[in-house]
This record gives C-alpha cells, sequence and structure tokens, in this order.
C-alpha cells in the first residue's frame, strides 16, 4: 500500500524534501525549505517568507511574520537570536519534536512508496521472489500464522 498525501502536507510543502535535509545535516536547507512559500499562505506570511528568500534577514522576516504561522515564526525568532554558526541547527530544535518527526517520517514514506511502485512494475500483483509472504500454519487449531520469504524454488513450484 502506498502512503497518501496527507502523509506530505499540503499547501504544496516540500515535507519529505525536509527530512532528506534533516537526514544530510543540511540544517539551513532545511530551514529553507520550511520558510518557501506554500500555496494557501497569506500575503503577510509572503511577505515575511520573501525578505527571508531575497535577504536572509532573520529579524526582519520575523517582525514581517504572523504570529500563528508555525514553526516558521519560531524559526525565524531563534535565527535572529542566535546569529551564531549553529544557528540553523538550534532553530530546527525549537521546532517541536511532533513536527520534526514528521518530516523524517515523510521522507520515509516518499522512499517506501518508490520502492513499492518499482515492486510493483517488477511483479504486478502476484507474488515474486524475495517477496515476504504470511503462509498459514497447519497447526491443530489453525490459528497460528507463520511468515516466509518466496525463493527461487518455491517460485518454481507456483
Amino acid at each position: 500500500n502506498f502512503f497518501g498525501l496527507q502523509r506530505f502536507g499540503s499547501g504544496g510543502g516540500k515535507t519529505a524534501q525536509v527530512g532528506l535535509a534533516m537526514l544530510k545535516q543540511d540544517w539551513s536547507g532545511a530551514i529553507d525549505l520550511i520558510l518557501m512559500r506554500r500555496q494557501g499562505d497569506d500575503e503577510e506570511t509572503v511577505i515575511a517568507k520573501h525578505m527571508w528568500a531575497a535577504k536572509k534577514d532573520a529579524a526582519a522576516a520575523a517582525k514581517l511574520m504572523p504570529n500563528q504561522v508555525q514553526p516558521e515564526q519560531s524559526i525565524l525568532h531563534e535565527l535572529a537570536r542566535q546569529g551564531s554558526s549553529n544557528a540553523s541547527l538550534n532553530a530546527l530544535q525549537v521546532v517541536q519534536k511532533k513536527l520534526r518527526l514528521m518530516y523524517l517520517h515523510a521522507y520515509q514514506s516518499l522512499l517506501w512508496n518508490r520502492a513499492a511502485a518499482a515492486r510493483f512494475q517488477h511483479g504486478g500483483n502476484g507474488v515474486i521472489v524475495g517477496d515476504l509472504v504470511l503462509l498459514p500454519n497447519a497447526d491443530a487449531d489453525g490459528a497460528d500464522v507463520t511468515g516466509g520469504v518466496v525463493d527461487a524454488a518455491a517460485d518454481a513450484d507456483a
């Protein structure tokens, strides 16, 4: 099964790309992705995000960013406060842990979707060599289920 669009955010966000940037420890890249303009941003938010994109002036962008826009506002305030070489990492750490994990899970889901699509193109709906399948166990009450990996010999028997 594929993960649906809700896993990747709404408004044209780059949720999975933020997760990839975080995995690469590209903290400033992750921040730039979070602060990119998205579909549905109101006019004040667009202006603040444009200020960040054009000048990388966190203090000016933070003043323009509406209070209700999170995590963007928190990141900009922390960047303005820090002003150090570790500012990007520290700014990401002010984002709620659940949201930081969502970025990572979105990238993981993207990888799963790509693997599932490649598997389906290779073998369609049928079971092929290497698939993990659940096989019923023939115990007395018939309720036990065990798993197995389809190998070349089992595939030839099918």
